[in-house]
């Protein structure tokens, strides 16, 4: 078993069975708290299993902050939220629930994309590439171009807010089904033309986690029938963007 410390540059020690988070995660916001769980996926490759006490709830849990994770920026967060956090550091989650002892627990692995990625690393570009082609069909949308004055905001803007891969020197782009580039000679078309809409999971938050990174809310959040609210924003290149929250479905 590894004990897992606060978000440093270098890897974790590789091949435990079990990497224990206790008491760690409700120090950090969403963002440190992604780059925590990923070196924790990282060395948990291929069999080794996450395990997180503290920094989450149940849905239902009533909501404390304590006087160091308000200094710290950190917060709880509900099963819900973390397991888009989670996904976002390439873990799925196992099994969640209370102890005998009263403390929430939850139990990650690695995604299995994630570990058929990092299994498949050895591929060349050619055969990435060749593959994405491969698995195109008639009509898809297959590559998105985003008018950027700087791309080095835009990719920090939708890496923080969405998730989304950038590569160095920020010219490209991989989001969840779709690949594309930054491009600096298109101006964005606030008033006309196409606009892309992203499924998000928790609506209020990744507004305010939009806001925090420099874009603005230009339509708050409003039903679109009995499953799914919309919401639009600006993104700091001055790009419209609408978000959707779907219902889950009742099981």
């Amino acid at each position: 078993m590894a004990h897992a410390p606060a978000p440093r540059p270098d890897p974790l020690p590789a091949g435990a069975d079990l990497y224990l988070l206790k008491s760690v995660l409700n120090d950090w916001p969403d963002e440190e708290t992604v780059a925590i769980l990923r070196r924790c996926a990282q060395a948990a490759q291929p069999g080794g299993r996450v395990a997180v006490l503290g920094g989450v709830s149940p849905d239902d849990a009533p909501r404390s902050l304590g006087i160091d994770m308000l200094v710290a920026g950190g917060k709880t967060s509900t099963i819900t939220q973390f397991t888009e956090l989670a996904r976002r550091a390439g873990l799925e989650i196992v099994t969640a629930g209370t102890q005998a002892s009263g403390r929430f627990v939850v139990e990650c692995r690695p995604a299995e994309a994630t570990v058929a990625a990092q299994e498949g690393s050895r591929m060349t570009q050619e055969d990435a590439e060749a593959a994405r082609a491969r698995s195109l069909v008639h009509g898809q949308v297959c590559y998105l171009q985003m008018p950027a004055v700087d791309s080095t905001r835009a990719a920090a803007f939708y890496e923080a807010v969405f998730g989304w891969q950038t590569e160095h020197p920020y010219q490209d782009f991989e989001s969840p089904g779709l690949f594309g580039q930054w491009v600096q000679g298109r101006p964005p078309a606030p008033d006309a033309g196409p606009m892309i809409w992203i499924h998000v999971v928790d609506l209020d938050e990744t507004l305010a986690n939009a806001v925090r990174h420099g874009g603005e809310i230009i339509d708050p959040p409003s039903p679109d029938g009995p499953d799914r609210t919309l919401a639009t924003i600006v993104d700091p290149e001055g790009n419209p963007i609408g978000l959707a929250s779907h219902a889950s479905p009742d099981p």
